[in-house]
């Protein structure tokens, strides 16, 4: 059987999803952090020195989700697919990364590394007449206006251009070609995440943070933590540590050993402190930071140090 990825951009907004033509089964994901998923599936377990042993937890995973639904054993036999698209991906992502390769040098790269691996691409895309019409709330374009069937760039990529893509994907290998394709054609980009370090793709490198929940859970604030996305969850949390180290330092300053110049000292270092740990989650505001930032205001509170 085989699925079909369809990516559709439209209005400077992109969806994508897998759909079975078979069973009208569909599915959509995240075209952004699909591929940082998936290298996280890579794991490795010690076996004979020197040679550690690889295997994929691909459990919750989109690629699993829909190859599991025609056998739940599709593991036992298409490791190997799997295997071969990660040496395919590790060598694709250092092309997409680099910044000194022009688009039709990554372009006939990446077509050999393909060919090298023996992996697949088969898809069509247009790029369709930003004149569209509605008909019962579903949207329509008028014709295409250019088709392409190989590695091509299209004529323009700006926001404005609503594009069509449809791949057709018989194996794990092929959804990753297939992504991987649609990156370069955009001129994507894959970077760690500046909060959660998790790997995700980006058109602009000012886009610093990725789509998903943050794991990081306030355990020091009175209010239970909401789940947010990783740029919202900083914002927040950063307001929070602002407040909570002001309230603090305002307490500190106006107690009356400081305010007689007891152990104004100890209020300096302190402060000094705090602005230290402050510039830290600004620059790398990761949940680790968070927490270490969080811990060491609890930790001042409640040994009141600037007390004689």
């Amino acid at each position: 059987m085989y699925y079909r990825l369809c990516i559709v951009r439209e209005d400077g907004m992109v969806t994508a999803e897998f759909q079975d033509p078979e069973s009208g089964w569909r599915k959509g994901f995240d075209i952004t952090t699909v591929i940082g998923d998936y290298l996280s599936t890579e794991c490795k377990r010690k076996g004979k020195p020197g040679r550690p042993q690889t295997y994929y937890q691909l459990d919750g995973h989109i690629f699993d989700e829909a190859w599991s639904r025609a056998d739940p054993a599709w593991m036992d036999y298409g490791v190997e697919d799997i295997r071969e698209s990660f040496k395919f991906l590790k060598c694709a992502l250092e092309l997409l990364n680099a910044s000194n390769l022009s688009f039709f040098k990554k372009e006939a790269m990446l077509n050999v590394l393909r060919n090298e691996s023996k992996l697949r691409l088969n898809f069509q895309a247009n790029m369709c007449d930003t004149e569209v019409f509605e008909a019962d709330g579903v949207k329509s374009f008028n014709r295409p206006i250019s088709c392409f069937d190989k590695f091509s760039k299209p004529k323009s990529n700006v926001e404005d251009i609503d594009t069509w893509f449809e791949y057709e994907c018989l194996s794990v290998s092929d959804m990753v070609v297939a992504i991987i394709h649609y990156y370069m054609v955009y001129g994507f980009k894959v970077i760690p995440c500046k909060h959660c370090g998790r790997v995700f793709a980006t058109q602009s490198l000012k886009t610093v943070y990725c789509n998903r929940i943050s794991p990081y859970k306030n355990d020091f604030s009175q209010k239970k933590s909401r789940p947010e996305p990783c740029k919202d969850t900083v914002k927040r949390e950063i307001q929070f540590l602002r407040k909570k180290k002001d309230r603090l330092l305002d307490r500190i300053r106006n107690s009356s050993d400081v305010m007689r110049g007891y152990t104004e000292d100890v209020y300096d270092k302190l402060r000094q402190e705090c602005s230290q740990y402050m510039d830290l989650v600004i620059k790398a505001p990761t949940p680790e930071n968070f927490e270490k930032f969080n811990y060491y205001l609890e930790c001042v509170a409640q040994k009141k140090e600037w007390k004689r």
